[in-house]
């Protein structure tokens, strides 16, 4: 998923999120391909978690850099971290091969939805990058 399909605003520390998340999502992808036991999978998905709450401190350090209110981006980042945490819990009770393909799918889904449709509509609010390009905070 790492490549064109990542949405990117021309912020560097934004990209560069981007871009990592989806390296860890296709690397979960991969070893799901590849027939990873229970136990590689669910860490591979705790790292795609953990670089989800990283990027996300740093999307919401840069709206503020910029002026724009974040306290609604930072409720739908909460939504998102929540529903991974579900995931993982589900997946560390009992899980399969089958459902391990629907939480890459809803994995994937998640992320680029959030891209596409909540970080476009704020894109336009970034540019110019501010004049020191220092990050809020």
């Amino acid at each position: 998923m790492a490549g064109p399909d990542v949405p990117l605003c021309g912020i560097r520390e934004v990209d560069a999120g981007h871009l990592d998340l989806h390296r860890r999502i296709d690397t979960f992808g991969r070893l799901w391909k590849l027939g990873a036991d229970d136990a590689a999978l669910l860490d591979s998905l705790k790292e795609v978690r953990e670089a989800a709450r990283g990027h996300f401190e740093v999307e919401v350090a840069v709206l503020s850099g910029y002026g724009v209110p974040a306290r609604h981006h930072r409720q739908i980042h909460d939504a998102i971290l929540e529903k991974l945490d579900a995931m993982l819990d589900e997946m560390a009770e009992k899980s399969n091969h089958q459902r391990w393909f629907a939480v890459l799918d809803d994995v994937e889904q998640i992320f680029l939805d959030h891209e596409v449709m909540e970080d476009r509509a704020f894109y336009a609010l970034l540019t110019p990058p501010p004049e020191d390009g220092r990050l809020a905070g």
